[in-house]
C-alpha cells in the first residue's frame, strides 16, 4: 500500500497502520512495555520510514509492513517524553508539542490576567 493512504497511530505500546480511506488496520506492532508503566507512543514520520519512542527507546520501523528495523535503548537519556525529527520532515506539531505550548499560552494568559487586575 502507498504510505501516503496511511495514518499512524500510537499507543498502548504500539504503533499502527491504518488505511486512511476506510480505518481499517494495515498493521500493529507490538513495542516493548516500559518498566514505568507508561504506554504513551511519540510518533514521527518521514514517508519512508517510521520512528517511534516508548518508556525511553526508540525504534526505526518499516513504513509498509511495521517490521522493526532497528532499536535504540537511548542510554542515560532517561524515560520522558521525547520529541523526533529528522531533516526532511515538513513541520508538523506533535501531540506532547501541542499541550505543552498550550500549557505555556495558560500560563501566559493566567500571568497577564493577574497584572491586569492588580
Amino acid at each position: 500500500m502507498d504510505p501516503a493512504n496511511l495514518l499512524f497511530v500510537g499507543a498502548k505500546n504500539s504503533v499502527s497502520a491504518l488505511d486512511r480511506t476506510n480505518g481499517n488496520f494495515v498493521w500493529t506492532t507490538q513495542l516493548q512495555r516500559s518498566a514505568l508503566g507508561t504506554e504513551f507512543v511519540n510518533l514521527h514520520v518521514d514517508g519512508r520510514q517510521v520512528f517511534a519512542h516508548t518508556g525511553g527507546e526508540l525504534y526505526c520501523l518499516e513504513i509498509s509492513t511495521g517490521r522493526i528495523l532497528w532499536t535504540n535503548p537511548l542510554k542515560g537519556l532517561g524515560f520522558g517524553i521525547a520529541t523526533l525529527t529528522t531533516t526532511d520532515a515538513k513541520t508538523s506539531l506533535t501531540a506532547a508539542q501541542a499541550q505543552l505550548i498550550a500549557s505555556q499560552h495558560d500560563s501566559v494568559t493566567t500571568s497577564a490576567a493577574a497584572v491586569a487586575a492588580t
